[in-house]
């Protein structure tokens, strides 16, 4: 009785297709997400970071109050 197509491809070649589909679906994946990182990197809002966020640990008195900080 003769084999069909599909009978003559080996178990080999069915594993070989399965790990290369998987490897080029792994590969389109984070080609997908590193340019999604780098166009969205530049709109992400900027934070400020200064005297404000840590005025809570200076020591009354030494917090000048509600005026900006003295520049040496």
């Amino acid at each position: 009785m003769p084999q069909t197509q599909f009978e003559k491809i080996n178990r080999e070649t069915m594993i070989d297709i399965i790990l290369g589909s998987l490897l080029i679906f792994a590969g389109v994946v984070f080609a997908a997400l590193l340019a999604l990182f780098v166009f969205l990197w530049p709109l992400q809002k900027k934070r400020e970071h200064d005297y404000w966020c840590h005025r809570q640990n200076i020591a009354h008195g030494h917090d000048h109050g509600n005026q900006e900080p003295h520049v040496v």
